[in-house]
This record gives C-alpha cells, sequence and structure tokens, in this order.
C-alpha cells in the first residue's frame, strides 16, 4: 500500500472510531507466521487512544506444526507483553478452533447473552 494510500485509509479508520459511540471493542487480526507489525501495533495504540477494548485474534494457527505454533505462541505473547491464554484468541478458520472463545468475547461486549456458537 502507497504512502497517500495508507494515509487515506488511517484517516477514514480514526473518523469511523471517533464517530461510532456504541462501537466497545475493535478485532485485531494478525497471522501467527509474521505476528504484530507496525499496523497492527498502530490499531492497539488506537484502541486505547479511543478507549476500546482491542480482541486480538491471531489466524491461521493450523498453518504451523504443534512445536512451531507453540514456539509462535510463546514469542507472540512476549512481545506483546501478553498472557498466552487470557490475552490472545489463536484461531484457525480451517479447523474451527477459537471460533467459541470469539463468540463469548463478541457476545460479552454486546450483552448478548446467546451468541452462536458451533
Amino acid at each position: 500500500m502507497g504512502g497517500g494510500e495508507q494515509l487515506a485509509w488511517q484517516s477514514m479508520i480514526e473518523t469511523y472510531l471517533q464517530t461510532r459511540e456504541v462501537l466497545r471493542a475493535l478485532a485485531i487480526l494478525v497471522d501467527v507466521r509474521r505476528g504484530f507489525e507496525e499496523e497492527e501495533l498502530l490499531l492497539l495504540r488506537t484502541c486505547h487512544q479511543w478507549k476500546l477494548q482491542p480482541i486480538l485474534i491471531v489466524t491461521k494457527c493450523d498453518q504451523l506444526k504443534s512445536n512451531a505454533l507453540f514456539n509462535q505462541k510463546v514469542a507472540i505473547a512476549k512481545q506483546m507483553g501478553g498472557d498466552i491464554k487470557r490475552d490472545f484468541i489463536w484461531y484457525s478458520a480451517k479447523e474451527h478452533d477459537g471460533r467459541d472463545e470469539l463468540w463469548k468475547r463478541i457476545a460479552g461486549f454486546t450483552g448478548l447473552s446467546d451468541a452462536p456458537v458451533g
């Protein structure tokens, strides 16, 4: 993405976050194979700026073998200063891992007690 296009997206996102009074959380998707990069860290800072709860979803967990996945989880948690089990949703669209946890988190922010699961 070019510099001008990136600034346009950033401006659009900031406007959206400023004007959505009912917005409580922001889902931040991160590829497990690369971890948090500058774009995700910027979104995380934006969450703190606008008092939004970040939902940290680490995707493509099915792409790594179990030892490599464990090592990457440890590295990501260390990078972000978070707890592996509490602060991240380790997600696999292929295997549906993390889906129930994601729905529970979303339901917690919306006040919905009967979010679809399964």
